[in-house]
């Protein structure tokens, strides 16, 4: 008898947690889909939280990160789409507990939803990172940014089209109203020019953007259609006819836009491309473009490591195509030092006046 209870234990407990998997308990796969349990009250939330931050600090490249199925996107999106009022509760008490460095990692996400359907519980850490991003700012305004540091980015492409002490400055992604107006004050007021890999989806949405900067002399290019599709391209998600679509809506949209500015050149998040996608790239005209120097600005929230890392590998390669992200409010924060520091140093800042340029992506 006492055999058969046991039995009968054992058998509850396998169902309640096979139960719990399938509400989203437990943190496996990616934050896709997850729905709370009546008793769980949305645990997994912390989980899938904790389990960003760690995923953005192990990824070996951005593409990994944007497909890695646990951004602040992802997790943002299954918030939405739980329509529960306590699921957001977990979740601002969740950033709450995060220190404000790593809570940084989901401002774009906070912002973006405070835009869309207000969440009360989020404006508290929009203030906290708010006040994190002047401290931030700050200390970099005190010019201590003369530290050297042995680590560098591993170069992608040949730059034998720069000469020595040349610098080509290239942001990817955007345009944004949070970030990009920022950016482009910062390269107005002290003289510099860019290229700008941007997002065709983003250009329709911010066209007087892409406009300014065109009309400051900045060169526009296609970074893909959106970040989303770019990462499907990397999951093998899109068919040839998908990547067709969206490399002509991206070139068309942006060249309307930027006009006689636009470049015919493309710069992928993923090098690992699939082999119909560089066919595709060429049929169109589009040269991939790299970069030399990665600031790993996506995997900081530290302007000054963004401001070293750049510096001391320019130092070392004595020239470079930088590689930067409009997105993130700690880029917006390190650029100033970037460029003063640069000016310092006896670089040059240029952009390349001939299409016919010897890169191409691994």
């Amino acid at each position: 008898m006492q055999s058969k209870t046991n039995l009968q234990a054992t058998i509850a407990l396998i169902g309640a947690a096979a139960i719990f998997a399938s509400a989203g308990g437990l943190t496996t796969g990616s934050t896709k889909n997850r729905t709370g349990s009546a008793k769980g009250q949305y645990a997994f939330i912390e989980e899938d939280v904790k389990r960003a931050i760690k995923t953005n600090q192990k990824s070996k490249s951005f593409s990994q990160w944007l497909n890695s199925g646990y951004t602040p996107l992802d997790i943002f999106q299954n918030m939405r789409s739980l329509k529960a009022p306590a699921a957001w509760q977990k979740l601002c008490s969740t950033l709450k507990q995060l220190t404000p460095e790593n809570a940084a990692l989901f401002e774009n996400e906070v912002i973006s939803q405070q835009g869309k359907e207000k969440i009360p519980c989020l404006d508290e850490t929009a203030k906290r990172l708010q006040k994190f991003w002047a401290e931030k700012s700050n200390y970099l305004d005190k010019g201590e940014t003369t530290e050297r540091v042995t680590e560098q980015s591993s170069p992608e492409t040949e730059h034998n089209f720069l000469n020595k002490q040349e610098v080509v400055i290239t942001f990817e992604g955007g345009p944004d109203r949070v970030h990009t107006p920022r950016i482009l004050q910062t390269l107005r007021r002290l003289g510099k020019n860019a290229v700008f890999f941007q997002y065709g989806q983003n250009v329709r949405e911010f066209s007087e953007l892409t406009r300014e900067a065109a009309e400051d002399g900045h060169m526009i290019a296609s970074a893909g259609w959106s970040a989303s599709r770019m990462a499907a391209l990397a999951d093998g998600l899109l068919t040839i006819k998908d990547l067709e679509t969206d490399l002509e809506k991206s070139q068309s949209t942006i060249s309307l836009v930027a006009g006689g500015s636009t470049w015919p050149l493309i710069r992928l998040a993923s090098t690992n491309l699939p082999p119909y996608a560089q066919s595709l790239i060429q049929k169109h005209g589009l040269k991939p473009f790299s970069w030399t120097i990665d600031s790993l600005d996506w995997k900081t929230r530290n302007p000054r490591n963004i401001v070293r890392l750049i510096i001391n590998a320019l130092v070392m390669e004595n020239r470079g195509v930088l590689r930067l992200h409009d997105g993130y409010e700690q880029t917006v924060i390190a650029l100033p030092a970037i460029l003063r520091e640069i000016d310092a140093l006896g670089f040059k800042t240029v952009i390349p006046a001939s299409f016919q340029i010897a890169h191409t992506s691994r």
